[in-house]
């Protein structure tokens, strides 16, 4: 797929509506809302997320990336989120996502979640 062509607006009935997502590659889509944007690695079976947004937008961001990718949002596999910095706009969602997806959180001692 051409670079930049998918973008799709989704609304997820438990929480925020207000998540946008773009394909940049591939590979790679950025998952945008108001306040943060973060990214997803597509790997073979499973996503790597790099940062998370803020708090309450797990399930918004889930739901959103499934409908990108054409997935159904329980069967999204994340294995891993890469935290860049301790912000809570960029680390807020990666305990309950963590949670919900069995992910591991990686980041220095200061970027993780305490």
């Amino acid at each position: 797929m051409p670079i930049g062509l998918t973008c799709i607006s989704m609304v997820a009935s438990d929480g925020p509506s207000d998540v946008d997502v773009e394909q940049l590659t591939d590979w790679l889509f950025c998952l945008r809302t108001p306040v943060v944007q973060a990214y997803a690695v597509q790997q073979s079976t499973d996503f790597v997320r790099i940062d998370t947004g803020v708090v309450g937008y797990e399930n918004a961001y889930l739901k959103a990336l499934a409908e990108a990718t054409g997935a159904k949002p329980e069967d999204l596999r994340v294995n891993e989120i890469l935290l860049t910095h301790g912000h809570d706009d960029h680390t807020g969602s990666a305990r309950e996502l963590a949670r919900i997806t069995g992910a591991k959180v990686r980041g220095r001692p200061w970027t993780r979640m305490s």
